[in-house]
């Protein structure tokens, strides 16, 4: 139940990270390599914070499950360089009026989804999007990986003077208070 809990808020997150890919792509500050590599690793970083906030116990599911979501996050930023294809056609409608003048009589309208992927499937492109995917996953697993590694191997400190938590119960061994503050159960007694 906690995976599902995690990939609904994931699979957003994944979305989120193609649509900022798009927006620098747009703005000019994607640098091959360097881009692909900073969105994979915010994915990454997001779904470790996300991980943590769920109390994901991270696993082989949870591994493969990250794998996918950077596959997707590169498969989303191609519908999001579509949408953003899609409003640029029309803002240049709005501006120009002879193009609109076109476009009502049906000679200028932006390509279908399947055009507009069938017009970039270049051998140099496929090889492009291929290092991209590949960027992304990887470094989104591997930021994964190390961040949950971190998650999994953190031991709660006690104060100074306390006595250490209990690694199977989580609380107090010889009384005291557990890791919130609230008496233990051998302490009631």
């Amino acid at each position: 139940m906690r995976l599902v809990a995690w990939l609904v808020p994931s699979l957003f997150l994944s979305g989120l990270c193609a649509w900022l890919s798009v927006e620098l792509q747009q703005a000019g500050m994607a640098p091959l390599g360097i881009h692909s590599v900073a969105i994979g690793g915010t994915l990454g970083v997001a779904l470790v914070g996300l991980a943590a906030l769920t109390r994901l116990p991270v696993g082989r599911a949870a591994r493969v499950s990250v794998c996918l979501l950077a596959f997707n996050t590169s498969v989303l930023q191609h519908v999001a360089g579509y949408m953003e294809y899609c409003a640029s056609f029309h803002r240049v409608i709005s501006i120009d009026p002879r193009a609109s003048w076109a476009a009502v009589a049906g000679e200028l309208q932006p390509a279908g989804f399947l055009s507009y992927i069938r017009a970039r499937t270049t051998p140099a492109y496929l090889l492009l999007w291929g290092l991209d995917t590949l960027l992304i996953t990887l470094t989104g697993s591997v930021t994964f990986m190390l961040g949950s590694a971190r998650l999994v191997t953190r031991v709660p400190q006690s104060p100074p003077g306390w006595p250490a938590p209990s690694a199977a119960t989580g609380q107090i061994a010889r009384g005291g208070r557990d890791h919130i503050g609230k008496a233990s159960s051998l302490t009631e007694r």
